[in-house]
């Protein structure tokens, strides 16, 4: 077989292996740097009152504030403090002039957050440490990879705009302590246009997906003339060399 020959074969492989290569070394870089990923997911994100018609004599009060009138709402949150990383948050992570906690941005919490569920019940069940009008401050604590602790809170907060949260604290080696949705919660939220967007990437993808077949197939049938013009050039210069 012919150098010629040899270097195409080798292109065309060597071609497919570094495309091969990218997302196996994303994944491999991704899964195994160890560092802890602290983090708080909204699961669940509820008004408790859900009065649709206006009514003079309707009243609803609570604590002497009578809602409808001051055009607020109660909002019952479920939170998930979780360590999704692959590395443990340790005591000596933390930096004790900025603990952990989470700020809600428009809204008052009316009561203790109770922990409903956790990794583990008995380490976590004093989680919480402190909480002001809008302020959640948490124990430092080791979080292994995969624990957590689920939080649900009242609040206290405008009819129209749903509570938003913000993370406090600083954790060693946690470049940021995101503060993200659920993806049940996202799929709750999603409106028709969300759903017709998606529909819409959908079929992109299926189109630029049924593109790059095309042009693969005729990737591969202008290589197979290609090797057949080399295979005939190489078979015409051993018969002149015969001769």
């Amino acid at each position: 077989m012919s150098d010629n020959i040899k270097s195409f074969k080798w292109s065309k492989w060597g071609f497919w292996l570094a495309i091969l290569a990218i997302p196996i070394t994303w994944y491999i870089t991704d899964k195994y740097e160890k560092s802890p990923e602290l983090l708080f997911e909204i699961v669940s994100n509820e008004e408790l009152l859900m009065i649709k018609e206006e009514l003079p004599e309707l009243g609803v009060t609570y604590r002497n504030i009578n809602l409808r009138e001051s055009k607020q709402n109660i909002s019952i949150v479920t939170l998930r403090l979780i360590n999704e990383g692959n590395e443990s948050v340790l005591l000596n992570h933390y930096d004790k002039d900025y603990p952990l906690g989470i700020v809600i941005e428009n809204g008052k919490i009316l009561s203790m957050p109770v922990i409903t569920k956790s990794s583990d019940s008995t380490y976590f069940k004093s989680a919480i440490k402190s909480i002001e009008n809008d302020t959640i401050v948490f124990r430092n604590q080791i979080f292994n990879p995969n624990s957590f602790l689920t939080l649900k809170i009242l609040i206290l907060n405008k009819s129209s705009i749903k509570p938003k949260f913000k993370s406090i604290g600083k954790v060693a080696k946690n470049k940021n302590i995101i503060v993200k949705e659920s993806p049940i919660f996202k799929l709750k939220e999603r409106t028709i246009w969300d759903n017709f967007i998606t529909f819409g990437f959908g079929v992109f993808l299926v189109l630029v997906i049924n593109f790059a077949n095309v042009l693969i197939n005729r990737y591969r049938v202008g290589s197979k003339e290609e090797l057949l013009v080399i295979q005939i050039a190489e078979l015409k210069r051993r018969i002149e060399q015969d001769k």
